[in-house]
């Protein structure tokens, strides 16, 4: 019995150090917080206002990159076109597609690269608040997943699985707690700072402090 105790909290060990080692190389610096970037053009406003929305509801620094102007036959193919794009200070680098394409997709991304786009262009419409209020929700959303939150049933989180733009309309703009919570233990786990004074701050800062 205490054997096979002494097993479990050896694999245990083993899975926390091979996510530590799946995100970066030796070599790599820790990434010091998320990324944003248009493809095509994109008023600078909307991209503050996702960058804004992201920072505060994430509680890590969010910074926008110039934009690139790339086009290819689908989002997927997109995404091997921009992977260069992030760098390891880069945690999670996301893509907002304001493009000419006609892609399907609401986002697609990329786990192993740390990488997503949301197409921008497909959520547009004529009320301008509605339109931003997609956008921050499936950034927000692309996050989660690069970060492996689950999918949730609630529908107040970004984390709900929708089905149609009316329901996407419908669920919330940011994390429920216990998803904010893991995203944070995460990049705990990542050694990437945390803004402390955020009102999003999930963890205990006594022990954010011993740690850094």
């Amino acid at each position: 019995m205490r054997n096979g105790i002494w097993i479990r909290c050896g694999l245990a060990v083993l899975i926390c150090v091979g996510v530590r080692a799946a995100y970066a190389g030796s070599d790599d610096p820790a990434p010091s917080g998320l990324a944003i970037a248009a493809v095509g053009e994109m008023p600078e406003a909307h991209l503050e206002r996702v960058r804004a929305f992201v920072e505060r509801n994430t509680s890590m620094e969010t910074r926008v990159l110039e934009p690139s102007d790339v086009s290819a036959g689908s989002l997927p193919d997109l995404m091997d076109a921009l992977a260069s794009r992030r760098t390891p200070e880069h945690a999670a680098l996301v893509f907002l597609y304001a493009g000419d394409e006609d892609y399907e997709e609401h986002y697609v991304y990329r786990y192993e690269d740390g990488i997503g786009i949301v197409n921008a262009a497909l959520m547009r419409l004529d009320d301008e608040e509605r339109y931003l209020r997609r956008l921050d929700k499936l950034t927000m959303r692309t996050i989660g997943l690069l970060f492996a939150v689950e999918k949730v049933p609630n529908p107040q989180s970004a984390m709900w699985t929708y089905n149609t733009m009316a329901e996407l309309d419908a669920m919330g703009r940011n994390f429920d707690p216990p998803s904010l919570l893991r995203l944070q233990q995460r990049a705990r786990e990542r050694d990437i700072p945390l803004i402390e004074e955020s009102p999003y701050m999930m963890l205990d800062r006594r022990e954010l402090r011993r740690q850094h």
